[in-house]
């Protein structure tokens, strides 16, 4: 498979639960990883600012749970998480497309090399064809 390839695989139904009960597992968690959100990275004001804030170390805390790449890679985790940073976008915060930039900020921030190593070129707008090719009814 050559590189790139992972972000247009759509997960298969046991990578889709696994990366969700992984997902699951670590949404509680965020509380005590709340002041490690970058100084630098800008979330633009929004009433939806904390919840995005959330969204961003919920996806550190998912991604810090596959400890390679190739871990990663192997669980299609880059493209479940950016279905899902997409569904709450559509969903949550009213289709808000400039959203995504605040995601791909803080991925792609210097202090999250760990993550932005795994999937930083991965987290994007998907266009509303893929989407709902995607969508999980």
């Amino acid at each position: 498979m050559e590189e790139g390839d992972n972000e247009y695989r759509y997960n298969s139904f046991n990578e889709y639960i696994s990366n969700h009960g992984t997902f699951k597992n670590i949404q509680g968690e965020i509380g005590t990883y709340d002041e490690s959100f970058p100084y630098n990275v800008r979330i633009e004001e929004t009433d939806y600012k904390q919840f995005i804030i959330n969204d961003c170390l919920r996806l550190k805390l998912y991604l810090l749970k596959f400890a390679t790449k190739e871990a990663c890679e192997k669980m299609n985790c880059c493209a479940y998480i950016n279905y899902l940073l997409n569904y709450y976008i559509r969903n949550y915060y009213k289709s808000q497309k400039s959203i995504i930039k605040n995601y791909t900020s803080y991925m792609n921030d210097d202090s999250n090399h760990d993550i932005k190593e795994l999937c930083g070129s991965k987290i994007n707008d998907i266009d509303d064809n893929r989407y709902e090719k995607i969508v999980l009814h």
